[in-house]
């Protein structure tokens, strides 16, 4: 088990209202926000900061979530995917 993954899953799940259970790396963070709010929610800046926001609130990503910034989720930031997500925290 992959206690990151599996976190992971849990807070992507709980942010998008959907139930994949495992991680998709390249998945993009955008169109599984997509899947479920059908542009009602914007994923920039909405969808975006609820995410930060989550990450942020669940206790096992606290101490290293702190590092997390809008940009990075825009077009061009570096964390796109689920994939980008897990690599910044287990980099």
């Amino acid at each position: 088990m992959d206690p990151v993954a599996d976190n992971l899953v849990r807070v992507l799940d709980g942010w998008s209202d959907t139930e994949s259970g495992t991680l998709i790396r390249a998945q993009s963070l955008s169109g599984l926000w997509d899947q479920r709010h059908l542009g009602a929610i914007p994923h920039d800046p909405d969808g975006i900061d609820r995410l930060i926001h989550r990450v942020r609130s669940n206790a096992f990503f606290q101490a290293n979530a702190g590092g997390l910034e809008h940009g990075m989720f825009v077009p061009g930031g570096g964390i796109q995917t689920e994939g980008d997500l897990y690599d910044f925290f287990t980099a």
